[in-house]
């Protein structure tokens, strides 16, 4: 099962004062956007039988088909979280009262958390390990177009801070809706390409859980 990504956010500002200055804001240097995408370690929790692990939702659909009980003897479940660091850049003119805010840096980290589930009635031989295998081909794949689309994540991001500029000039009481203005236009463009990545992440993961797959994973057991 693979939970929405949920989003962080982690703002540090560095402040520059000048004494005088033009009223006017100017971008001095294209922001930096660096995405890291992260996979933590594998927890395996065999605590559960397979009656308690079917009430667990899946995203992927039986291969089976509507109104098939299907003993669940293993599942995966992720839970993917976004969190977005951003450096401003704040240039004040005390003399005019007036502020200038831009992007200086913005570092998007992409974290999967992956926990694969075994069944404590089927935590034995051979089928423990064609189901640790089975679901360890889902944390793989979601894994593979995590970091396949962190490059496009970073695009999308860099596209969007480049065209924001310079934000003001305002006065300094307006500084913090001017902030979430731009962070919310950050977090705009990852969800854009969010879209993409979990849509893509389903139709693979469904390719998993194949009906051939699941009577080979069946066989093993019930042949033990």
């Amino acid at each position: 099962m693979t939970g929405m990504f949920g989003l962080d956010l982690l703002t540090i500002s560095s402040l520059l004062v000048l004494s005088s200055g033009p009223s006017g804001c100017s971008l001095p240097a294209a922001p930096r956007v660096l995405v890291d995408p992260v996979t933590e370690e594998i927890v395996y929790d065999y605590s559960k039988d397979s009656a308690a692990l079917g009430l667990i939702h899946s995203d992927t659909v039986s291969p089976y088909g509507p109104g098939v009980d299907l003993t669940t003897g293993g599942l995966r479940e992720d839970h993917p979280t976004t969190s977005i660091e951003v450096k401003w850049k704040i240039h004040e003119f005390p003399s005019l009262g007036l502020t200038c805010l831009y992007y200086d840096e913005i570092k998007v980290t992409v974290t999967l958390r992956p926990k694969i589930y075994v069944a404590k009635d089927y935590n034995h031989g051979a089928c423990r390990k064609a189901i640790i295998a089975h679901e360890r081909r889902h944390v793989k794949v979601d894994r593979a177009v995590m970091n396949r689309y962190a490059q496009s994540i970073g695009e999308s991001v860099k596209k969007t801070v480049d065209s924001a500029g310079a934000f003001g000039p305002f006065t300094a009481s307006a500084l913090p809706a001017a902030q979430e203005n731009l962070v919310s236009r950050v977090q705009e463009a990852i969800e854009a390409v969010k879209v993409d990545m979990e849509a893509e992440m389903a139709d693979l993961q469904s390719k998993v859980d194949s009906r051939e797959e699941y009577d080979r994973v069946s066989r093993i057991c019930h042949g033990e």
